[in-house]
C-alpha cells in the first residue's frame, strides 16, 4: 500500500471565553489557559476515538472510509473472499451446528495462515446466544439433563476442548453525532492474530501544526497536535486538534470475519 495519510481535525470554540473575559482581569489569563487545556484533552480523545472506530473498520471490513470535515478517504487493504462469510444457521437459532461452524472456518484460516488464530473477537449477543445454543449444552453434560444455559467457564471450556481459540468480548462504544456507536459490528465474530504488528497497525504522521510556532510544540513528532488561536468579529478563543493517521492492515488474510446472528 502506498499513498498519502489523510487529515483528520476537531475544533471547538472555548465556552466559557464571555464569561470569563468579564472576570478580574488577572485571573484571565489562567482561566482561559484551563479552559483551553479540557477542551484540548476532549478533542485529542475525539479524534482517538474515530481512530478506534476506523480500526474496527478495518478489521472487520478489510477496508477503511473516511469521509468528514472535508477529508475524503478509502481504502480495500484486499482480504481474500473466503476469509469474509456467513453462518449457514444464525447462531440466535438453538439449533445452529456451533462446533462444525468454526471447524470449518478454522480449516480455512490455518491453510492460508500455516496454524490456528490467537483469539476469536466476539460481542455480547454472540456469547449470549452461544451459551443457549443446543448443541453446546448437550456437550456440557453425560446425563439426561442439560443445563438451560451454559455458564460462562463451562462454554469455555467446551470451546476449549474442542479446539476452538479463546473468545474474547469487546462491546466498546463512542458518541458519533451524539448517537452512542459500536466500535465492533454486534453480529459478527472475528479471527485475529496475536497481538502486534502481524496484521496491522495505525500509522500515525506528523500534522502541519506541529511545526507551526504558535502551537509551541517541542518537535515535529507524530501524534495528535492541539492548540488554540483567536478569532474576530466576535472575539473567540478556539481550541483545535489535529492529526495524520490511518489504521493499515498489511497482512488482511490473517484476519477472518463470519456474520452469525
Amino acid at each position: 500500500m502506498s499513498g498519502e495519510l489523510p487529515p483528520i481535525s476537531r475544533k471547538i470554540p472555548v465556552g466559557e471565553y464571555e464569561r470569563i473575559k468579564r472576570r478580574n482581569i488577572d485571573t484571565q489569563n489562567a482561566e482561559i489557559r484551563d479552559a483551553m487545556l479540557d477542551d484540548g484533552v476532549r478533542l485529542a480523545r475525539q479524534i482517538e476515538a474515530r481512530m478506534e472506530l476506523a480500526r474496527g473498520e478495518a478489521i472487520f471490513n478489510a477496508s477503511v472510509v473516511l469521509n468528514e470535515n472535508g477529508v475524503q478517504a478509502s481504502v480495500d487493504f484486499g482480504r481474500a473472499a473466503g476469509h469474509t462469510v456467513t453462518a449457514g444457521t444464525v447462531w440466535s437459532n438453538v439449533s445452529a451446528d456451533i462446533i462444525g461452524d468454526f471447524q470449518t472456518w478454522l480449516e480455512v484460516y490455518n491453510d492460508a495462515n500455516g496454524g490456528d488464530p490467537d483469539s476469536v473477537l466476539i460481542s455480547r449477543a454472540i456469547w449470549t446466544a452461544l451459551k443457549r445454543n443446543t448443541q453446546l449444552r448437550g456437550l456440557s453434560t453425560t446425563g439426561a439433563t442439560a443445563p438451560t444455559v451454559l455458564t460462562d467457564s463451562l462454554l469455555a471450556a467446551i470451546l476449549a476442548d474442542h479446539g476452538i481459540p479463546p473468545l474474547v468480548r469487546y462491546d466498546a462504544k463512542v458518541n458519533v453525532g451524539g448517537v452512542s456507536t459500536r466500535i465492533t459490528p454486534n453480529d459478527k465474530l472475528a479471527f485475529l492474530p496475536a497481538q502486534g504488528d502481524a496484521l496491522g497497525q495505525t500509522l500515525w504522521g506528523v500534522p502541519v501544526e506541529a511545526d507551526d510556532a504558535r502551537y509551541g510544540l517541542a518537535g515535529d513528532e507524530a501524534g495528535i497536535a492541539v492548540g488554540a488561536y483567536k478569532t474576530e468579529d466576535p472575539q473567540t478563543v478556539w481550541t483545535r486538534a489535529t492529526a495524520i493517521a490511518l489504521p493499515v492492515v498489511a497482512a488482511p488474510d490473517l484476519s477472518f470475519v463470519a456474520d452469525v446472528l
